[in-house]
């Protein structure tokens, strides 16, 4: 866009008007036409003069007007004042609601530019009179009549003689006759006065009449109709009869046009109009008598209306005109939709009152409009690329030519001059011209910040305002991706850490440590899986849920994905843990680097081809680009091409008035005018120091107290330069609501004195600067933490998540106030007790103490600010022993950390080979008594135990604290003598499993003769009873014979148990061998009294349903174990142990019976027949019984099913029957008593024949 000097600065200001002006080239054929249709056609009395505004209608027009020919007949009617509409009265007043219809106040108009065309002298006759200026030569022409006429009469009636004669008789006739002139001429000038002081005062009509007013009288309905006599009178004496109507199209009324041509035709209907004066055509009519030539008489021309019209009228008039002016009160008629070519029809018919239209050809348009745009800014030095973007949207030669005008006016005053605005070039202030034209209100409005132009900058730096730091935070992404390679297996150490020592933390897990696992999926994690990188990528990835169980009680908890996360206290973002692609974010970072550096510094032309920022989504509202805003905003299509083709943009407000430029610069000027005063912030506007400063001069230092000032240009320089109005401003955003969080974190994002805003922030934020400054950049980052840290000290607030945490961790050698500084460095000057302090406030852990100075390596140990590690610990105490007597004995708040902090102390001696809890035996109490006074939990106080020495053991549990008891007895570093256990039992309640750990090598139990008997047995059946303590049942009770009991326990005394152990206990003569044992419940089921009938003595002498009762009697016969002398002497009377049986016992029994061949009585065999047993089970048991007699043998067989009752007697019937030796046998017998004739095998069965009754 050049930046041509202005070629009228030096000139006087050459405006090109803008009225009409005839080109004979461009209108002369229109001239012609209408001349034509005027003088050569008679019939032609409606003439449409039509075409779009600017194409030349009015040059047209008034060349007619100036022909010879046409001069003095043409009347013209400019209705272009009728668009403001007067306020239609209310109540009584308003007497006809006709007069403030569009067509009545058109013809209103009409009358009164009639009424008002001619002097009053034209027409006398006419009722209204009008005010006048006083002619003086004409007054006094009738002055002297008059007075002549006076004179006259005076002379006659003889009283001038009687005048003259007064004065002298006797003087001659030069007398006589002056002294009559001296009289005619008083008479005249007595007549001249009273004409001049009675002139627009006294009327000969009546003295109200006054000036002209035209109103509708109530029984009219139009004006025409009401002063249709003054307008024919006028047309009578003014002898005009062309009559010119422009912008009577304005009003979009096609009515007009109805009651127009009525009026034409009425006015050439009259006679009264047709007699008027023709004073040309009279002159030819005398000249023609004076050459002997007939007079004759000349005809009046019609009076002939033209109208200048738009083309698109023509359209109104099809589409709305029925022959009727609406109604208000009639109702709304709804007509059907018509065919197109019907609508023409309707058209076409609709110019019948158009008797010629006459179209006028555009000479420009949209596609023209930039030549002659471009001839009319020649010399402007505006460039032709701006004038291709505008003359598309300007096709009107006036407007163009108004533009320059005014572009003349605003050069002169705003370029070339010392006082010329910085920036400001031809093209910006020619665009903003065009923008004025189109938009005048609009324009107007940028005065007050309320204009168009301005909700589109407020909308730009919106897009800013969310696009920016929305960029910082891609940059911020791709820059902490490319750092966390090589990390994520540290970090997933880490947190797999945390996440054991909240699993272990759980009430079922404390006392089973070792059998805790995470389950994710199907897959479960445990020990060192919980620390591996695929764990971490898995619920990170997924963000499933989790479970936490127990697989020794197997109780469990789920946590879902974010109860998971609240729990470990930090957020897992997927992002974190996939596998980075270093190309990848190395490309995301240049170009968020790139739209970061384009947001700062950018133009509206450049952001509006950027489709990818937009404005924040509120409300409901979609966002939108720049792009989308300009089109919604501006109003105009040429607005909106010149602001994407950048020839206005963000300084616009600045190049509409004059620049001074003594004190402001135009940044600093736009900046207030944009933000300071609208109170609405511009937190990225860019300014210097000197403009700073400039604004501090112009607007002062109270600026500050308010939000709109918030900006980081004008925080950095107070920060470096002013420090006590910087203070007002982070005072302001200490408060923290929503445009102080957005202004500071942008600060930390883009300020160049983010150190010092860090340091002032956090005393009077000290609860949220370490999530503030976490999101910081990575350059800056270490600073602004170590900052935060220092000036928060103790009292810094706790962030949500763990990444402050970690940043700290990651960052801590940078911070100069707390490591040893190197030679010839100077040390920022911080409080360094405070940075510590802030870090044991966060429970952050440094991971090495080498480099932190003396100063805080003394703060650090005070408060345990340290990772407890090998090196940290060797660092701290001076010395490379991890027994915990040795760290007492060199460090005593070491020692105390590492008592709080056991779980990483125990990791540390895993680590280590050889390494030991505690080396000296005689510290190994007094270390349990700290450990317990810690209150430490029971797996840490094994794995305290257990590390211990192998010299480090407890006599006497008594001696150690009873809360160490259960893990000196898992760990079997206390002797399982009878008093430690009477001991446990009356402590802890019961040999739990820390005891069954100590008894599980042990034998026996040592030492029982300083124990008294009921003690003894107290501990044997403690010891009888802990089956989940001790599984094993035989070393239960070889334990408890080992006591040396003196009598059998009491049954009473036992917890019934499934199992071998009753049977051993009576085997081993614990439990009496008799029927008391058996009836007791402590045999609980079938396997245990199973046990105990096989180790019994007693039991074939004393045998009975005691014993074996019915419910067992199945299990019984069936048992591979039970001795078979048992089993026959409950046969042998089997009889009183049936009742009760069920049917699947009774089976059992029947068929244990037939395949041992045992010899059944015939009452116990139809027993079991009744109970339910097997009709094969009968049949053999009927073949072994020796007493059985063949009748009892018939009448089984009748009693079972078939084929048996067949059998049992003779008959004709063959009968098969099963085919085995017990079937053999009876038919043998059957056939020995004549039965059966005979039996012989058949197709696996066997054929039986009876002999005949």
């Amino acid at each position: 866009m050049p930046n041509a000097s202005n070629p009228l600065a030096a000139n006087p200001i050459a405006l090109r008007s803008l009225a009409p002006s005839y080109d004979q080239r461009q209108h002369g054929v229109y001239v012609d036409a209408l001349a034509r249709a005027i003088r050569d056609q008679d019939g032609v009395r409606n003439i449409a003069l039509t075409g779009a505004y600017g194409t030349g209608k009015s040059s047209v027009l008034m060349r007619l007007t100036e022909l010879d020919e046409f001069r003095d007949r043409v009347l013209e009617l400019s209705l272009s004042t009728v668009g403001v509409m007067e306020e239609r009265p209310v109540g009584d007043s308003d007497t006809n609601p006709a007069a403030w219809m569009t067509t009545n106040r058109i013809q209103k108009e009409i009358v009164k530019q009639i009424l008002y065309r001619d002097t009053p002298e034209k027409t006398r006759g006419s009722r209204f009179r009008r005010l006048s200026r006083f002619r003086w030569l004409p007054e006094m022409g009738i002055a002297f009549g008059l007075g002549t006429l006076l004179f006259t009469i005076l002379w006659i009636t003889g009283l001038s003689r009687q005048i003259v004669g007064v004065l002298d008789d006797d003087h001659g006739v030069g007398w006589f006759t002056l002294v009559n002139i001296v009289l005619l001429v008083m008479l005249a000038g007595i007549v001249y006065s009273l004409r001049w002081l009675t002139h627009n005062r006294v009327f000969l009509e009546k003295l109200s009449a006054g000036p002209a007013t035209v109103s509708l009288a109530t029984t009219s309905s139009s004006y025409f109709d009401q002063y249709m006599d003054e307008i024919v009178y006028y047309f009578e004496q003014s002898g005009r009869d062309i009559v010119i109507f422009e912008d009577i199209d304005r009003f979009e009324d096609v009515y007009i046009f109805e009651t127009l041509r009525a009026l034409n035709t009425l006015l050439n209907g009259s006679d009264q109009v047709r007699r008027r004066r023709r004073v040309k055509q009279f002159k030819s009519a005398n000249e023609e008598s004076r050459m002997g030539k007939p007079r004759r008489a000349v005809p009046s021309p019609d009076v002939k209306f033209i109208y200048a019209l738009r083309d698109s009228v023509f359209e109104k008039l099809g589409n709305e005109y029925d022959g009727e002016e609406p109604n208000e009160a009639a109702p709304v008629r709804v007509e059907t939709a018509r065919d197109a070519g019907d609508n023409e029809v309707r058209r076409a018919n609709r110019t019948k009152f158009f008797d010629i239209v006459i179209p006028i050809v555009p000479f420009i348009t949209h596609r023209n409009a930039r030549d002659l745009m471009l001839d009319a800014m020649e010399g402007a030095g505006v460039s032709r690329d701006l004038i291709n973007v505008a003359a598309r949207f300007v096709a009107d030669m006036r407007l163009i030519t108004d533009m320059r005008n005014e572009y003349d006016v605003y050069a002169d005053r705003l370029l070339g001059g010392p006082r010329q605005m910085p920036g400001l070039d031809p093209d910006k202030l020619f665009a903003l011209i065009v923008y004025k034209c189109v938009h005048m209100a609009d324009f107007e409005a940028i005065r007050s910040g309320a204009s168009d132009l301005d909700v589109l900058h407020d909308v730009w730096r919106d897009i800013v305002k969310t696009a920016l730091p929305a960029a910082q935070t891609r940059e911020r992404a791709a820059t902490r991706q490319l750092s966390l390679e090589g990390v994520l297996d540290g970090r997933a150490k880490s947190l797999g850490d945390r996440l054991e020592s909240v699993m272990h933390a759980l009430p079922f897990n404390q006392n089973h440590p070792t059998h805790v696992q995470l389950t994710v999926g199907n897959q479960a994690y445990k020990g060192a899986q919980l620390r591996t990188r695929e764990l971490w990528t898995l619920l990170a990835a997924d963000q499933v849920s989790a479970a936490v169980s127990n697989s020794y009680n197997g109780q469990s908890i789920s946590f879902s994905f974010d109860q998971l996360q609240t729990l470990m206290g930090t957020q897992f973002d997927p992002s974190e843990w996939v596998k980075v692609d270093r190309r990848t974010q190395i490309d995301k970072r240049r170009s968020a680097l790139r739209d970061v550096d384009f947001l700062r510094h950018h133009t509206w032309a450049d952001i509006y081809a950027r489709g990818e920022f937009t404005t924040t989504a509120e409300d409901g509202a979609e966002p939108e680009t720049f792009a989308q805003a300009t089109d919604r905003i501006l109003k105009s299509r040429v607005a909106r091409a010149l602001v994407a083709a950048g020839y206005i943009n963000g300084y616009f407000a600045l190049y509409v008035s004059v620049y001074y430029g003594q004190h402001l610069r135009p940044r600093a000027l736009n900046y207030i005018i944009h933000a300071l005063d609208r109170g609405v912030a511009d937190i990225h506007a860019e300014l210097d120091g000197d403009d700073v400063e400039a604004i501090i001069g112009d607007e002062g230092t109270d600026i500050f107290r308010d939000r709109a000032a918030y900006n980081v240009s004008v925080l950095d320089h107070l920060l470096a330069k002013r420090p006590d109005e910087a203070q007002m401003i982070v005072r302001q955003v200490a408060a923290w609501d929503r445009d102080d969080r957005d202004f500071g974190l942008a600060y930390i994002q883009a300020g160049s004195e983010r150190i010092r805003f860090v340091r002032r922030l956090a005393p009077l934020l000290p609860e949220k600067i370490a999530s503030i400054v976490t999101d910081a950049p990575e350059d800056v980052l270490p600073h602004l933490i170590e900052a935060a840290l220092g000036a928060a000290g103790s009292e810094i607030g706790e962030p949500p998540t763990s990444e402050f945490a970690d940043l700290v961790i990651k960052n801590y050698r940078q911070f100069s106030s707390i490591i040893t500084a190197p030679r010839g460095k100077a040390k920022v000057l911080i409080p360094k007790a405070k940075a510590i302090d802030a870090i044991a406030k966060l429970r952050i852990q440094l991971p090495s103490t080498a480099p932190l100075n003396s100063l805080a390596r003394k703060r650090v140990i005070e408060l345990g600010a340290y990772e407890l590690n090998i090196a940290n610990i060797e660092n701290l105490t001076e010395q490379p022993s991890l027994a915990l007597d040795a760290i007492r004995s060199a460090s005593e708040p070491v020692y105390s950390a590492v008592l709080g902090r056991v779980g990483e102390y125990f990791a540390l001696i895993a680590e280590r080979n050889g390494a030991v809890t505690i080396e000296d035996p005689e510290e190994f109490l007094s270390i349990l008594n700290d450990a317990h006074e810690v209150t430490m939990d029971r797996k840490h106080l094994a794995q305290l135990v257990e590390g211990a020495s192998a010299a480090c053991r407890v006599d006497a549990a008594a001696d150690a604290p009873s809360s160490v008891w259960p893990t000196l007895a898992a760990t079997r570093r206390m002797a399982p003598s009878p008093q430690n256990l009477l001991a446990y039992l009356d402590t802890i309640g019961e040999l739990d499993d820390n005891v069954g750990q100590l008894l599980a090598l042990v034998e026996t139990v040592e030492g029982t003769d300083e124990v008294p008997d009921f003690e003894r047995i107290r501990i044997a059946v403690a010891i009888l009873n802990a089956r989940e303590t001790i599984p094993s049942a035989r070393r239960r009770v070889n334990l408890a014979v080992s006591l040396h009991l003196p009598s059998p326990i009491s049954a009473d005394s036992l917890t019934p148990e499934s199992g071998d152990i009753v049977g051993l206990m009576i085997e081993t003569k614990l439990l009496s061998d008799d029927e008391t044992t058996f009836a007791h419940a402590v045999i609980a089921d079938w396997p245990t009294r199973e046990a105990a009938l096989i180790r019994s003595k007693n039991a074939p002498a004393i045998i009975s349903p005691v014993l074996v009762p019915s419910t067992d009697l199945g299990s019984f016969f069936s048992s591979a174990t039970v001795p078979t002398e048992l089993k026959e002497a409950v046969l042998s009377q089997l009889g009183i142990f049936l009742p009760g049986a069920s049917r699947d016992t009774v089976r059992t029994v029947s068929n244990f019976a037939a395949t041992t061949d045992a010899d059944v009585p015939f009452n116990t065999i139809d027993q079991l027949r009744i109970s339910g047993a097997t009709d094969h089970s009968i049949v053999t048991l009927l073949t072994n019984s020796q007493s059985i007699s063949l009748d009892q043998i018939q009448a089984t067989l009748r009693t079972l099913g078939a084929p048996y009752p067949s059998i049992a007697d003779r008959g004709n019937v063959r009968p098969v029957v099963p085919d085995d030796y017990a079937h053999q046998r009876l038919l043998d017998r059957l056939k020995s008593a004549g039965i059966v004739s005979g039996h012989k095998p058949e197709r696996g069965s066997r054929r039986v024949s009876l002999r005949k009754p």
